[in-house]
């Protein structure tokens, strides 16, 4: 039997939000499975940054929109500027400080939701690769032959954007789910203490491996491009 290592680095690592050049530092330092560690311990869980003044809110909001898309509100967490107080994109935005302007981006990590806008995106694929359904204007027409070619390969890594799925009464899994974040954005603004955001995003993953892998691959391109 082995006792537990921590590299160096890695047991510097303390503080709850960790400034923008501590965290590229872990990034670019740590061992592979500390990169997991601080994803799911700083980038996925705890009280969100942009919600520290007021730690139960977060909670309602949690309640809320779990109730609104009919998953338990553990299968939702909130990723991005808003957790750890800044943008995470690769490149100049990293660092960039969490603003009226950033987005709230929410995971929802549920297998049967997955499954089910997984079902609705094969429907409106089959529809619309068989001239039953066709673009209004040549902007949607872009975004649907870029949809339907790119959603399928992040439907194979887990996860799926419930807005590249056209908002039509017959795709009515995705229409409830964008329908829930938009309501969810106008009942931030009616609430005086919450943070003022752009808007509110919701992301859907199959299960929880697939979420932190993703997670995880977003974080190590903190270090492959700053």
């Amino acid at each position: 039997m082995r006792p537990f290592i921590i590299s160096e680095d890695g047991k510097r690592l303390k503080n709850i939000y960790p400034c923008p050049e501590e965290l590229r530092t872990m990034a670019k330092s740590v061992t592979d499975s500390e990169k997991f560690g601080i994803v799911q311990q700083w980038l996925s869980e705890g009280i969100p940054y942009c919600f520290r003044e007021c730690p139960l809110l977060y909670e309602a909001i949690r309640g809320w929109l779990a109730r609104a898309i009919e998953i338990h509100a553990k299968e939702i967490t909130l990723i991005g500027s808003a957790r750890i107080g800044y943008s995470l994109a690769p490149g100049d935005d990293y660092g960039r400080p969490f603003n009226d302007s950033s987005d709230l981006d929410f995971s929802a990590i549920s297998s049967v939701l997955f499954e089910n806008c997984v079902a609705v995106f094969e429907l409106w694929l089959g529809d619309y690769q068989n001239g039953r359904i066709l673009p209004t204007n040549p902007t949607e027409e872009f975004w649907w032959k870029n949809n339907a070619t790119s959603v399928p390969n992040n439907i194979t890594r887990g996860f799926i954007d419930p807005h590249k799925i056209p908002t039509r009464k017959r795709y009515q899994i995705a229409c409830d789910i964008l329908d829930s974040g938009f309501r969810l954005h106008e009942k931030l603004k009616m609430t005086g203490y919450a943070p003022r955001v752009r808007k509110v995003t919701i992301r859907v993953y199959r299960d929880w491996w697939a979420a932190i892998r993703q997670f995880k691959i977003n974080f190590s391109m903190i270090a492959e491009y700053n």
